[in-house]
């Protein structure tokens, strides 16, 4: 992948990407990316998106405004493209998928996506607090995909969805270091949003409600650390009870600063919890790198993880790219029926890895990762680009539904 940050001197994103896998066919395929994030001067940003590759062809557009203050007081988006994908479904075999009896589904769908808001300062523009209500419409239409009934084939169901949300919210933003990045100045969001949402989905063989709650808070203690919280539940009504339904519930600490010698450290711990409300099919999740080399190797539709990191960031400088080193310990249960806490569900990983960043350059963060997977004795190396987001803004956005 190729790339500008500020392409022909605009403040504009272009990227070109090109990729090649040996198995496929077509083999190789590109990818264009293009964001503006500012047009004309109206703090609106869009971003168009072209793909030619062998498990994904078309067109996606992204026009949108956020709440970037609490003043701002009108936000909203619209979204729309043309995809053929590819789905991938495995045989479960003792709750582990089979990658051997994986099934292919090609589908194309199309969509439109468009959501309003409008937000209320309230007590002043020096509480930054404020209150916002948005509305949001959902289409989406499958032109091509394998054959559906009502027990059959959710995934591939035409749907349309209208979301309303009334959300109360107080934020502010502290000045640091070495969080997420490796040098630059970092925005520390505390303060907290509490959130109700509330519609209706017309689907191709049901309709019926939705209703969402949700609530997260942050803050930073001189000498403690940065500590925030949320949760959010929510699922479709029938009958007056509630299904397809999700809980998670997460919190994430990280200690000041200290240093070590010429070096810095961090400490950083997670603890994430998510479990199912009457799934009206055998939906499962597994872990998704909360414990690091797992992902979909255990598959369950309730689960636990905690993760500890310490972080140290390293003086050393060379051509502009800065250095952090890394050790982990990740644990965590995932249950599919039956007690979620027990030694037959317990997975576990830990290793060491090094982090490279230059915040000049437009691709991610360069991670080179070792890790012991302990119940199944495997040996985990990875290679990655990433990009770490590890905490919300507090800020009001598109209104959306609970999703696995």
């Amino acid at each position: 992948e190729v790339g500008s940050r500020s392409f022909l001197g605009t403040g504009n994103n272009l990227s070109v990407a090109y990729e090649y896998y040996e198995d496929e066919r077509p083999k190789s395929g590109y990818e264009l990316d293009f964001k503006d994030f500012n047009l004309r001067g109206t703090f609106m940003s869009l971003e168009g998106r072209y793909s030619n590759l062998w498990d994904r062809e078309g067109y996606e557009v992204i026009l949108s405004r956020e709440f970037l203050t609490p003043e701002t007081k009108w936000a909203g988006g619209f979204e729309f493209g043309d995809l053929s994908q590819i789905r991938f479904e495995h045989e479960l075999v003792g709750g582990v998928p089979s990658e051997e009896d994986s099934i292919r589904i090609p589908y194309q769908r199309n969509f439109q996506d468009a959501w309003l808001g409008r937000a209320f300062l309230l007590k002043g523009a020096d509480n930054r607090m404020n209150i916002s209500l948005a509305s949001r419409v959902f289409r989406e239409d499958f032109t091509e995909r394998p054959y559906v009934d009502a027990d059959s084939n959710q995934f591939f169901f035409n749907d349309l969805l209208f979301l309303n949300e009334v959300v109360l919210t107080k934020r502010k933003f502290l000045k640091s270091t070495l969080i997420q990045a490796f040098g630059i100045t970092e925005d520390i969001p505390i303060g907290y949003l509490f959130k109700l949402v509330g519609g209706y989905e017309f689907g191709e063989f049901e309709d019926r409600p939705y209703i969402g709650l949700g609530a997260s808070a942050g803050d930073f203690w001189k000498g403690v650390g940065y500590f925030t919280a949320s949760a959010e539940f929510g699922g479709f009504m029938d009958d007056g009870k509630m299904e397809e339904g999700l809980v998670d519930i997460e919190a994430l600490y990280f200690s000041p600063l200290l240093r070590f010698h010429r070096n810095q450290f961090r400490q950083f711990v997670n603890i994430d919890y998510t479990t199912t409300v009457r799934p009206i099919v055998t939906q499962q999740f597994g872990f998704n790198d909360e414990i690091r080399g797992i992902n979909r190797a255990v598959q369950g539709d309730r689960k636990l993880s905690v993760n500890f990191e310490s972080v140290l960031f390293h003086p050393l400088k060379l051509y502009g790219f800065r250095m952090a080193s890394f050790a982990f310990y990740d644990f965590g249960w995932i249950s599919f029926g039956g007690p979620l806490i027990s030694s037959e569900n317990f997975q576990s990983a830990i290793g060491i890895g090094l982090r490279l960043r230059n915040e000049s350059l437009l691709f991610r963060t360069i991670q080179l990762r070792l890790g012991y997977l302990t119940a199944s004795s495997e040996v985990d190396v990875s290679f990655s680009f990433s990009n770490p987001i590890i905490f919300g803004n507090f800020r009001t956005s598109k209104p959306t539904i609970v999703e696995f």
